[in-house]
């Protein structure tokens, strides 16, 4: 519990943030002094935009287009950020749909099963 106390006064800005994610009214509107709202705001837009083209994706060039045009139903602050989909996985989803992602995973699991075969623990 202290150790909470102490984080509190040496990390404001980590505080805020915890305060940010239970509050519920982060979630209602996205405003620009709110990590919280514009995080739940793009993650929104990307998880309707997956919705939409889950399968094959939008292309390598295609996602930050679709992305503003949500942005722009959804908030100005969004629009005027021009943000990405801010998290590794659905951006590839976006980009190349399930099997794009599939394919990285894939790819990430042969590289640890070569490397544990290897006896290259150091580098997993």
């Amino acid at each position: 519990m202290k150790i909470l106390f102490l984080g509190q006064n040496y990390f404001p800005d980590t505080a805020k943030r915890f305060r940010e994610v239970l509050d519920t009214k982060s979630y209602d509107e996205v405003v620009s002094y709110s990590s919280t709202s514009i995080r739940h705001g793009i993650y929104k837009c990307s998880f309707e935009k997956i919705k939409e083209s889950w399968l094959f994706g939008y292309g390598i060039g295609g996602v930050g287009e679709e992305l503003r045009e949500c942005y722009k139903d959804k908030s100005e602050v969004l629009y005027i950020g021009n943000f990405n989909s801010h998290n590794q996985y659905l951006g590839i989803i976006l980009r190349v749909g399930v099997f794009g992602l599939l394919l990285f995973i894939m790819s990430i699991i042969l590289n640890l099963i070569f490397l544990y075969n290897r006896k290259c623990i150091l580098y997993i």
